[in-house]
């Protein structure tokens, strides 16, 4: 009996796998859980070949991987890897059952060939048609009506358990490769406007799938993005690793996280081995404070990638802010009567002072040293050792040959740090000094961390010291050196994405000023105005000045969020109609004159000059009183004999405005009397 049990419970376990099994046989399975990627390796970070969505069937020819992969063959005759928590078997969701066909506008409903609006019409269903349903997906159903089978979208069927609701598109997440933000277009092209700049995780409503492009929603924006760059799968991958790049790190090392996989988007925090939080970026300098100290990072998923590693914690940090790294002096081409400075590297260490003439003579000691005429011809140079906690011995480079030459002015004037120190943004030497002719350093807890440049990006050493110091160049006639005040570093906050909306006009015209009126999250942006989707070189102000070659196109602006304060991507205005302004008026300045007498059946003709309207009306009047209107000329009757006419032309152009009237023509009889004898 107890045989015949074993044997019943061994055929039972055997059923409960035969679906894995038989998926070596080519099983039917179907797409579940949204919009499918199919991958030409089985992993997550593999290429994408194609996506499907819920309903559609593939052919399992096997699994793969650790069985959480299956290898399968899509309808359209694809190859590749679906990720098998998103397959069923085609039997799972039950007998067949039927629906009816519904729409909100009485129209039928368009039958297709696949899973979306890009795959082609098999035929235009009428409304209360019933069909049989094979497969039911969130977006779309598999069907069959009448001897056809196809896809129908699931808000246009109703199978009387629930009231289907239109439907606004589907959730997806921004991803790509490189962790950096994908483009939202104007357009379904790489050539349209750009609209902003979507970091990855971003979640977004595509409204319309596409093969290349889809039309989505983000926020109150609409636009295009790639398809490859929007995945609806919650987490792409784990971070699975994170490791040190020295394993063995010294004072002035620069300390870098290696995570796998290498695409991840993470977080850091640099922690010393009792937990104390000294960073919070990519990398990490070693300062003096970590001396004796052992260092590890962890880095956490965000975006598309979830999970936390921890590296190994670092050998115990050894040569900090004990051993000097060299000596460096105010001025390399000395002459009698100059003071020389000698600085240690670190700044802050301590140490004695001895100089040298290049023959191998002691002519001083002292972290000062005033050039002697003894010193005329030869080399000088400095030797800096160690005192107090600092060891070590350090030379500075030979100066030239000392000279009688002018002796040079003392550097002089004020030196300090614009912009925000907080870890990744960049900052700037703000100098106000006797010259220009200067060499900057820049210092992290008074050791020299890098030289050369007016700016630096703030490194991710959060409660260091940072200060700059301005040396006079040699050879421009000053001498010696200004430092600016110590400024603690700060964490860097997370990268946020601009956001808000940037205001113009909705029209304008040629020869007025649009301003771009912002209302965002940050104020630490740049801007670009385009005419047409093309940028305007040069135009990089809030406003801008409407050309006449403008007129009839289309101006935006769009804003760029510097990464002063932690912000990145772009905002884009709305549309201004772009139109020819409108002349202003101008005065009428023609002269009119009639002749000065003129007799009855005569026709008067004005004289114009000065005309400067296209079109003019005549008003012709017999002693002030209006005779005639519209006429260019004016018969004389003998009812106005012994009366004065007058003519009055009238602009009729737009632009130009008034009216000129002329002199007085006295009217004579046309009866002349003879002369008389006497």
């Amino acid at each position: 009996m107890k045989r015949f049990l074993a044997i019943i419970l061994t055929l039972t376990l055997l059923i409960g796998v035969l679906p894995i099994m038989s998926a070596s046989a080519e099983t039917t399975m179907v797409v579940t859980g949204g919009w499918l990627r199919l991958r030409a390796l089985p992993n997550f970070t593999a290429t994408t070949l194609a996506s499907y969505y819920t309903g559609t069937k593939v052919t399992v020819l096997g699994t793969a991987g650790d069985g959480n992969w299956y290898h399968v063959r899509a309808s359209d005759g694809y190859d590749g890897y679906m990720y098998a928590k998103y397959l069923k078997a085609s039997g799972d969701s039950g007998s067949t059952s039927t629906a009816t066909v519904i729409s909100s506008n009485g129209l039928g409903v368009r039958l297709r060939t696949g899973p979306s609006v890009a795959y082609g019409i098999i035929q235009v269903v009428p409304v209360g048609t019933t069909v049989t349903v094979l497969a039911k997906g969130t977006y779309w159903w598999f069907i069959r009506v009448g001897t056809q089978t196809g896809y129908m979208m699931s808000q246009f069927l109703t199978d009387g358990s629930v009231t289907p609701t239109p439907s606004s598109g589907y959730l997806a997440r921004v991803t790509s490769k490189n962790g950096l933000g994908v483009r939202l277009r104007a357009g379904a092209g790489t050539g349209y406007a750009v609209l902003g700049v979507y970091s990855v995780g971003t979640e977004v409503t595509v409204l319309t799938h596409g093969s290349t492009w889809d039309y989505i929603r983000i926020g109150s924006r609409t636009g295009y993005m790639m398809t490859q760059f929007l995945t609806t799968s919650q987490v792409v991958n784990t971070v699975s690793k994170v490791a040190l790049n020295n394993a063995s790190p010294k004072v002035g090392d620069t300390l870098v996280a290696v995570v796998t996989p290498s695409a991840a988007t993470v977080t850091y925090r640099w922690t010393y081995s009792d937990g104390t939080l000294v960073g919070t970026g990519s990398s990490y300098v070693v300062t003096p404070y970590d001396n004796g100290e052992r260092i590890r990072v962890t880095v956490t998923g965000t975006g598309l990638y979830t999970g936390t590693a921890t590296s190994t914690l670092s050998n115990t940090i050894t040569n900090s802010g004990t051993t000097l790294l060299g000596v460096n002096l105010n001025s390399y081409s000395p002459v009698v009567g100059q003071t020389l400075y000698a600085t240690a590297n670190p700044t802050a260490a301590t140490a004695s002072y001895v100089w040298y003439r290049s023959d191998g003579t002691a002519v001083g000691a002292g972290q000062t040293y005033l050039v002697k005429s003894s010193d005329v011809g030869r080399t000088l140079y400095c030797v800096a050792v160690g005192t107090g906690s600092y060891s070590g011995t350090a030379y500075s480079s030979n100066t030239a040959a000392v000279t009688t030459g002018t002796v040079d002015t003392p550097l002089s004037g004020t030196l300090s740090i614009s912009g925000f120190t907080t870890a990744g943004s960049t900052v700037t030497a703000l100098a106000s000094l006797n010259t220009t002719q200067v060499d900057y350093s820049w210092y992290l807890d008074g050791w020299l961390m890098s030289s050369g440049t007016s700016s630096l990006q703030v490194p991710n050493n959060a409660g260091s010291k940072l200060k700059v110091r301005a040396t006079a160049k040699s050879g421009s006639g000053y001498t010696g050196y200004v430092e600016s005040g110590e400024m603690t570093i700060t964490e860097s906050a997370a990268k946020q994405q601009l956001q808000g909306d940037i205001s113009i006009p909705s029209t304008a015209t040629t020869g007025s000023v649009v301003v771009a009126a912002p209302s965002l999250n940050s104020s630490y942006v740049s801007y670009s105005w385009q005419l047409n989707g093309s940028t305007i070189a040069g135009a990089t102000g809030s406003s801008i000045t409407v050309s006449d070659s403008m007129a009839g196109g289309v101006l935006t602006v769009t804003a760029t969020a510097n990464g002063t304060d932690g912000y990145t991507g772009s905002v884009t205005s709305n549309s201004c109609a772009v139109s020819a302004a409108t002349p202003s008026p101008v005065a009428y300045t023609g002269t009119v004159s009639l002749p000065s007498t003129s007799t009855v059946g005569s026709v008067l003709s004005p004289s114009v000059t000065n005309n400067n309207a296209s079109q003019v009306t005549y008003d012709w009047y017999v002693d002030g009183l209006l005779e005639n209107s519209g006429s260019s000329s004016f018969v004389l009757t003998s009812s106005m004999a012994g009366k004065s006419v007058t003519v009055r032309i009238t602009s009729l152009d737009s632009n130009v405005v008034g009216y000129a009237t002329s002199n007085g023509c006295y009217v004579q009889s046309d009866l002349v009397a003879s002369p008389t004898d006497n």
